[in-house]
């Protein structure tokens, strides 16, 4: 993507059906949703239509160079206690790690603050996607819950972040000029992104530690002492294998602290 690509937010049209099906049954966009199983057409036409008809949500197709990479929503407009919940998905592949998410980021923060005047934005995401979790905090979004256990997901079970970002937040961070947020038209000037290979490095072992640190049970502690009060070979032998476990971290973490450039 060339430097100074513009980006254009329009509400979702009738027109879009198909597509938006096709889009949310993609390979690049179902591993990161709450139910990533196949969407039935008709179950999609329910959607849809329901969608098009509520006033408590808000769709954007987000445009690159007049070609659609992605979709943006907000959910659960809530004017009385001026509150809402927002998600977004890229399916062009080609275009994930240029920008453009940081582009989706920066609109709809502006667009809620200062179009709609709420006074707090939501997001919830799998705790799979560090990557995304971590945009999010870059842009003043702060972690503010934690469902653990909530979604099954080739066999294993994944947890919840829920975020969210205030007026004020948004506030202090636009009167500093440093780490102003405001974007004040429908088009972006972006500039090209790279996340560098260090930082892609760190990213996969981080990866690496959650898929380890997963592995154990959360209830683990309380598991140990029912085992050793009821069966204590049998459980001494999960304690040496949960000690394997932490080595492989330990190991993981001086890989991390050794990633120099």
């Amino acid at each position: 993507m060339q430097k100074n690509t513009e980006i254009n937010f329009r509400s979702v049209e009738g027109s879009d059906r198909e597509n938006l099906l096709k889009w949310r049954n993609s390979s690049a966009v179902r591993p990161y949703m709450y139910n990533d199983a196949i969407i039935e057409k008709k179950d999609h036409n329910v959607w849809f239509d329901k969608m098009l008809d509520d006033r408590s949500n808000q769709y954007w197709v987000v445009e690159c160079c007049d070609n659609p990479v992605g979709v943006v929503c907000l959910n659960n407009i809530d004017s009385k206690n001026k509150s809402c919940e927002w998600a977004f998905y890229i399916f062009d592949e080609n275009m994930k790690g240029k920008g453009i998410g940081s582009a989706i980021e920066n609109y709809v923060i502006w667009y809620v603050f200062e179009k709609l005047e709420l006074e707090k934005l939501n997001c919830e995401v799998l705790d799979s996607n560090l990557f995304v979790i971590k945009m999010h905090e870059k842009f003043g979004f702060e972690k503010e819950g934690y469902f653990r256990s909530m979604i099954e997901r080739d066999n294993k079970r994944l947890g919840v972040y829920r975020l969210s970002m205030l007026r004020e937040d948004y506030l202090f961070k636009k009167s500093n000029p440093q780490q102003s947020l405001h974007r004040d038209a429908m088009l972006y000037l972006l500039k090209d992104e790279r996340i560098d290979s260090r930082l892609e490095k760190d990213l996969k072992i981080l990866d690496q530690i959650q898929q380890v640190r997963s592995e154990n049970n959360v209830n683990w502690m309380d598991i140990l002492r029912l085992g050793f009060k009821h069966a204590p070979s049998e459980t001494r032998k999960l304690v040496n294998k949960v000690g394997k476990s932490d080595i492989r971290i330990s190991s993981l973490l001086s890989k991390l602290v050794e990633n120099e450039e």
